[in-house]
């Protein structure tokens, strides 16, 4: 109901009491237009100076971890507001602990929390929630509904307040998992590591053709009356680039199989995790893409870089992938120094088991295959998870 309107009604009320002489109906006329005017008056002031801020605790939470939602509304008029209706949207993997009143839909979950300010008056809440599903998951917007004290009417006003959360791959302790000798911690290390720690003596042994003047021990020299040269621990991991391939059709289009898109993220999740807890420093090489980014993931092997490899993982788009066999034949044509491979995927075309086999000629390479390997792929398989593995239920991932 507008001014207008609400004006017009009091003016036809007052001049049909002085028609009639009616002293009652001008009192009625007179009250009721006055309360219609503080009604509406206080419809539209209702969310004058009411703003909303949402924040997550955190903005990186493991697959299944919960985090806690805060959502702060403050008045900053002088004017009460007797009652206010919160509707904040969330995205549908991120499910809400605290609370009763939500609801669920395709598009996500809406949490309601409805109270009243003071003036000048600030409100915290306090949300639990439990993250169901890997990905960036996105809030936001948030709706406010306020309106007069009796009721009658409301206003609304839709906020923004974006907030972005991203859910790392669930990961599981691999069974099984037998690597090639020079992919395994003390291997190499010395075998492929570029530099050493000068300062991290692992122990000294008999000199042998080829080993530089400064590594010579001479106190062991003297000695053992014989050339001893000193051995160091390897200044970096090992290093291993996880080749990624995310393709779960031969068909770009018409082929996407979203199952298996996750349990192949998992797997390499899984493995990254347990390389690097058996000292290699892990890399990624995918042709994924991240949510809003149409280039191809590329992470170098570093030291202490899990942390970042698994937030990327956590961040791929649940999209098809490109054509995987490009980003193969270029470590091919230029396999990197001193890194070994460890390839996952869910598909053997003749070209990439032309260029795996090409690949394990020149670097130290495993193979991991999701699902049933084809009958022109088996040679170059070293382990497979099998096919319908029920990934979010299980704690161990059982190659054979």
């Amino acid at each position: 109901m507008t001014y207008g309107l609400i004006l017009g009604l009091g003016a036809a009320a007052i001049a049909a009491a002085a028609l009639t002489r009616s002293v009652p109906l001008m009192v009625a006329a007179v009250t009721a237009l006055i309360v219609a005017l503080l009604v509406e008056a206080g419809r539209r002031r209702a969310l004058h100076g009411v703003s909303v801020r949402r924040t997550v605790s955190r903005r990186v939470v493991s697959w299944g971890g919960e985090v806690e939602v805060i959502t702060e509304v403050r008045n900053g008029k002088w004017l009460p507001l007797p009652w206010l209706r919160v509707s904040d949207r969330w995205p549908p993997a991120v499910e809400p602990l605290d609370t009763d009143d939500a609801t669920r839909s395709p598009s996500g979950r809406t949490v309601r929390q409805s109270f009243s300010l003071r003036w000048q008056e600030t409100v915290r809440r306090r949300v639990r929630a439990r993250c169901l599903r890997r990905g960036l998951q996105r809030f936001g917007p948030v709706e406010l509904v306020a309106g007069d004290p009796l009721g009658f009417t409301e206003t609304s006003l839709e906020v923004p307040a974006g907030e972005r959360l991203i859910v790392l791959p669930k990961v599981l302790r691999p069974a099984g998992l037998r690597l090639p000798m020079s992919l395994l911690p003390g291997e190499i290390d010395r075998r492929l590591s570029p530099a050493v720690d000068a300062a991290r003596l692992a122990g000294v042994r008999p000199y042998r053709r080829g080993d530089p003047a400064r590594a010579i021990n001479w106190r062991a020299t003297a000695r053992r009356r014989a050339l001893h040269v000193s051995e160091f621990e390897p200044a970096a991991e090992s290093p291993v680039l996880l080749l990624l391939d995310l393709r779960t059709s031969a068909h770009v289009v018409g082929g996407f199989d979203a199952q298996l898109f996750e349990v192949l993220i998992v797997t390499a999740a899984s493995l990254a995790t347990a390389l690097d807890g058996a000292g290699c420093s892990v890399g990624l090489l995918s042709n994924a893409q991240t949510a809003g980014s149409r280039a191809p993931l590329e992470l170098e092997p570093e030291p202490e870089g899990l942390p970042a490899l698994l937030t990327t993982l956590g961040s791929i788009a649940v999209s098809p992938a490109r054509v995987f066999e490009p980003l193969l034949a270029a470590e091919v044509r230029a396999p990197r120094p001193m890194v070994g491979y460890v390839v996952v995927t869910s598909r053997l075309s003749p070209t990439s088991v032309l260029l795996l086999a090409r690949l394990r000629r020149q670097a130290p390479l495993s193979v991991v295959f999701v699902g049933e390997p084809p009958a022109g792929g088996r040679r170059e398989v070293d382990l497979y998870l099998p096919g319908g593995f029920d990934w979010e239920h299980e704690d161990v991932l059982a190659l054979a």
